[in-house]
């Protein structure tokens, strides 16, 4: 990467519209739409500082009010009173914290220098913090980093161990509409099903050899099966072909299945996968099984732990979500106690336009499990 390649990203919520600040709003129109906002995405982290708004407000505006006259000292040009804020070439953190939404990037060379500054690290949390920030103009920026004695890669990664990124102010209009590259990520990298082990379980890749544990265990028991919302697999046969597709799939990078062993005995027990991928958004439903055998011992929760834990410790992935039918309250338990928590929907809902009538959702996002 050289100082060419750099580019400043803005996170913005699906729910909103990407490229606008709502403090440029009238005060009374601000408070309005942040209490709107606030209640229509409750469970939401982008929009809790809306809850709060009128505590937030004044700090945010007594922050730009700093930013705005230490950029003018700077020789800055600034063509508002409030910045749309942007990060150095992107933040995960923040991407999570926006719901995996919209996503707007532009080269940094094509902000003039008049019109834009940088902070390291939350303008206003820094300056809650510490009473003060650092503030850079474009020159200044370039200045640093081409003095550091590295990479661009490793100067960017200095300061997010330091301060988590880089953070942008830009002083005058800008629009989706100028040709900015505006799209919910949808580049993510796949890992696909990769082993990892819990205390008691091994979760790995289905093999061959799991054709007689699958149909002894669950794959031919209708209650597991119908609880799952599966076909009975009646015959070995018919096991085996499911078994098949399994193998045959793991040729794809976005599918993800893990057979769940016992360490104890050596049996698959049961399964656990992602069944829907939204690679645009960095979600994953959930899906699971445990043969009646091995029910109330704990498997699916510790199962479903360990893949919370793999899952945003090891991929792309922002967020993970889950269902049951409300009377299937064996699912309900394992949920319960797992680090999910309850939500109106998920996104399988959303997309489908299907009511969450008669189901109970939960959902967990990168940035709640690094908090927990």
């Amino acid at each position: 990467m050289t100082i060419d390649d750099l580019q400043i990203v803005n996170y913005c919520h699906k729910n909103c519209t990407p490229l606008l600040n709502i403090m440029r709003l009238p005060k009374d129109e601000a408070f309005a739409l942040a209490y709107e906002m606030a209640a229509q995405n409750k469970e939401t982290t982008a929009f809790y500082r809306f809850a709060d708004f009128e505590n937030y407000y004044p700090e945010r505006l007594e922050t730009d009010k700093l930013l705005y006259e230490r950029f003018k000292d700077l020789g800055g040009k600034p063509l508002q009173q409030h910045p749309l804020s942007f990060v150095l070439q992107g933040s995960d953190f923040l991407d999570g914290w926006f719901d995996c939404g919209i996503v707007t990037k532009i080269p940094l060379n094509r902000i003039s220098s008049e019109h834009i500054s940088f902070t390291y690290g939350d303008s206003m949390a820094v300056l809650k913090s510490s009473g003060g920030f650092t503030m850079l103009t474009k020159d200044m920026l370039l200045k640093a980093i081409t003095d550091f004695d590295g990479t661009v890669e490793k100067f960017l990664e200095n300061v997010a161990n330091r301060y988590n990124y880089i953070e942008v102010q830009v002083w005058n209009e800008l629009s989706p509409a100028e040709n900015f590259k505006t799209k919910q990520e949808d580049n993510m990298q796949h890992l696909g099903t990769k082993p990892f082990e819990t205390e008691r379980l091994i979760c790995r890749p289905f093999i061959h050899e799991d054709c007689g544990d699958m149909f002894k265990n669950w794959a031919a028991d209708p209650n597991i099966q119908h609880e799952y919302g599966e076909p009975v697999y009646e015959t070995v046969p018919q096991v085996r072909e499911l078994l098949e597709k399994y193998i045959e799939s793991y040729k794809n990078p976005d599918f993800y299945r893990w057979a769940i062993v016992e360490k104890s005995c050596g049996e698959n027990i049961g399964q656990i996968a992602f069944c829907k991928v939204y690679s645009d958004c960095r979600t994953a439903e959930i899906e699971y099984c445990i043969g009646k055998r091995f029910w109330g011992k704990g498997y699916a929760g510790e199962a479903l732990a360990g893949l919370i834990d793999f899952t945003f410790k090891n991929t792309d992935f922002l967020k993970l979500e889950a269902y049951h039918r409300v009377e299937n309250t064996k699912s309900g338990r394992v949920l319960e106690k797992s680090q999910m928590y309850v939500t109106d929907t998920v996104e399988r809902f959303a997309r489908e336009n299907i009511s969450s009538h008669g189901e109970v959702c939960y959902c967990i996002d990168k940035v709640t499990y690094a908090n927990k």
